[in-house]
């Protein structure tokens, strides 16, 4: 019975495909909804509408027209990297996310402005539930769980994101390294560049915060084996240190500061071929762990670099958080910061810091920002010109 139930829906959303006017169906989104009339069950014809689109969301110029439906009439509320995913820590007005409604109809829709080379990575939340997009195939991985996202036109995937099984690949050791200032065994992924056992000279050093996910979900491994193949920086280490707890170590811990300095790089320097100068070691991270790099790049004289994505400093205010800094006994010689446009939480914290740094003549300062949003895969995509301005490639 459910199954005849259901060709017979499908015969009828084909007769109102078949018989609703094409020139409605061609029309621009806000037109096609003047058409509607509130005395009337629409949900068909939108339905019909959004099934002759070729993706929803619907992309119009440099808009991007969100559509949702609702769930047991519960209206859906818009959750994106531009309005923070609503995350009430940090997003007091929840009414950023709210949807209009259609009239005569059960369907809602958000209409958002984005640059033609951005990406946005959104989900629809029903009371304390967020869903994924069910009219929208494409997904991604963003901190462990995947979420719809949009693209649009001019959005490229970085080269580097492309699986190339024709060039060398590099090793990737993981281990338990155990911390007597912590009182923890670490969960540690080394990377070797490929042919280190052939290479006979000292390689700089990476070290990057929230270890686990940048070596998965951000595929950095695979991106440094495209960076070295194609000679765009020099053969480097790198270390991903996965944090035991992420709060406390991110924000300046001291105990946290001495594993790093005392513990884990005179480990790494032991073991492995490493250069020991300040210039060939770099310390990085995203959101609190850019907060933590910046920390660690200043309290210890150690790290010549210095790279952050998004920073988290929120809700430290600036000024402060810049004072921390200036107290500590060294700085970095090269900084290089980033900012994703659509990081409704953080972005001005990155812009604020490129005012900062931009006054600090003693120091190697450079910005870049990006339209997309706060995670992982946008990080990535600025990794390449971060290490470039940190190692670029010399000839032997």
């Amino acid at each position: 019975m459910k199954s005849s139930f259901n060709t017979l829906q499908c015969i009828l959303a084909c007769l109102a495909f078949c018989f609703y006017s094409p020139s409605l169906l061609a029309q621009p989104f806000l037109p096609f909804l003047e058409t509607l009339e509130a005395s009337t069950d629409n949900d068909k014809k939108i339905e019909t509408y959004l099934a002759s689109k070729k993706q929803v969301p619907i992309l119009e110029g440099d808009s991007v027209i969100f559509i949702a439906h609702a769930k047991h009439n519960a209206p859906p509320r818009l959750l994106a990297d531009f309005n923070g995913f609503l995350n009430k820590r940090y997003v007091a007005d929840q009414s950023i996310g709210q949807m209009r409604p259609i009239r005569g109809s059960q369907w809602y829709y958000f209409i958002q402005e984005i640059p033609a080379d951005g990406i946005i990575n959104y989900s629809y939340g029903y009371g304390d539930t967020a869903l994924n997009d069910p009219l929208n195939p494409n997904q991604r991985l963003i901190f462990g769980g995947l979420t719809s996202f949009v693209a649009m036109p001019q959005y490229k995937m970085a080269e580097e994101w492309i699986i190339d099984h024709s060039i060398p690949r590099g090793e990737v050791e993981k281990l338990a390294f155990p911390s007597t200032i912590l009182g923890q065994d670490r969960t540690l992924h080394i990377y070797l560049p490929p042919a280190y056992d052939d290479i006979k000279h000292p390689l700089p050093t990476l070290y990057l915060h929230d270890g686990t996910f940048y070596v998965k979900e951000g595929r950095i491994p695979q991106i440094l084996d495209y960076l070295i193949a194609h000679q765009m920086i020099q053969p480097v280490i790198a270390v991903f240190d996965d944090p035991v707890i992420r709060g406390k170590e991110y924000r300046g811990d001291i105990d946290y500061r001495q594993y790093i300095g005392t513990e884990l790089i005179p480990y790494i320097d032991g073991r492995f071929e490493t250069s020991r100068k300040k210039e060939d070691r770099a310390v990085i991270g995203g959101s609190r762990g850019g907060l933590s790099a910046l920390h660690l790049a200043h309290a210890l004289p150690l790290f010549g670099n210095c790279g952050v994505f998004s920073p988290a400093i929120l809700p430290m205010p600036i000024p402060e958080f810049v004072q921390l800094l200036a107290d500590y006994p060294q700085a970095p010689e090269k900084v290089y910061i980033t900012g994703s446009t659509f990081d409704h939480i953080w972005y001005d914290d990155a812009v604020a810091l490129k005012k900062h740094f931009n006054t600090k003549e003693e120091i190697d300062f450079h910005y870049q920002e990006i339209h997309d949003g706060h995670n992982i895969p946008a990080w990535s995509r600025l990794l390449t010109g971060m290490l470039q301005h940190f190692f670029p490639y010399t000839s032997p």
